[in-house]
C-alpha cells in the first residue's frame, strides 16, 4: 500500500475515534477546576514556490505542487495541544517536515543557460500561547489567546549550469536560513448546532 495513503487512513482512524453521540452530553469542554488536556494530530497539503534573485534581477522562478513535495516527503509531523486549569490554559502547535530531491529544470533564454536544481529544505513552525475561557455554556465555548509563533526555514540548494552549444558546465551548492519569530493575539472556539 502507497506509504501517503497508510499516512491519510492513519489520520482518518485517529480523527474518527473523537466521534461523540447526540445523545451525550454537550461534546464542549466545561471549565471545572480541574486539569484538562487535548492532543490533535491534523493533515495540511500545500505547494511551495520561489524566486532566484542575483544582482537585483530575476533569474528563475520555480514552483513546487504538492504532488512534487509528496514524492520527496521524508518526515514530518502536524500536532496541537491544550491543557487547561479552569479558565486558565496554554496550546501549542508544532508543524515540522523535510523533504528532499525538490527537482526543478529553467532555462535563462538570454543566456542560452540551462539550470538544474535539487534542493533538500527542512521547515518548522511552532506556536504557543496563553489562553483564558471568556466563554463557556453548553452551547458556545471561547478562549481569548496571546503568545509566539517561531518560524524556522533551512535549505540547501545544489545548482548545475550547462550553456547551450557549448561544453561548458558549472555546479554551485547554495545554503540560507531564515528564522523569525511573531506575536499572536487572538479567539477561538466552538459551538453546537441545535442538540448534534
Amino acid at each position: 500500500m502507497n506509504k501517503y495513503l497508510k499516512c491519510i487512513l492513519l489520520w482518518a482512524v485517529l480523527i474518527s475515534s473523537t466521534h461523540v453521540n447526540a445523545g451525550d452530553a454537550s461534546p464542549l469542554p466545561s471549565t471545572t477546576e480541574d486539569f484538562r488536556y487535548v492532543i490533535t494530530p491534523y493533515l495540511w497539503f500545500l505547494g511551495m514556490n520561489g524566486k532566484l534573485d542575483y544582482n537585483n534581477v530575476q533569474r528563475v522562478d520555480t514552483k513546487i505542487d504538492t504532488n512534487q513535495l509528496l514524492s520527496t516527503f521524508d518526515i514530518g509531523g502536524m500536532l496541537e495541544g491544550e491543557i487547561h486549569y479552569g479558565r486558565w490554559g496554554i496550546a501549542g502547535n508544532g508543524i515540522y517536515s523535510k523533504s528532499s530531491s525538490l527537482s526543478s529544470k529553467s532555462y535563462l533564454k538570454d543566456q542560452s543557460l540551462n539550470v538544474d536544481s535539487n534542493a533538500t529544505s527542512w521547515i518548522g513552525i511552532y506556536t504557543v500561547a496563553g489562553t483564558y475561557t471568556a466563554v463557556s455554556t453548553p452551547s458556545i465555548y471561547l478562549d481569548l489567546l496571546a503568545g509566539a509563533r517561531f518560524l524556522n526555514l533551512n535549505s540547501k540548494t545544489s545548482l548545475n549550469a550547462s550553456l547551450e552549444n557549448t561544453s561548458y558546465t558549472g555546479s554551485r551548492t547554495l545554503y540560507s536560513s531564515i528564522s523569525a519569530t511573531d506575536a499572536i493575539g487572538g479567539f477561538k472556539g466552538r459551538f453546537r448546532i441545535s442538540e448534534t
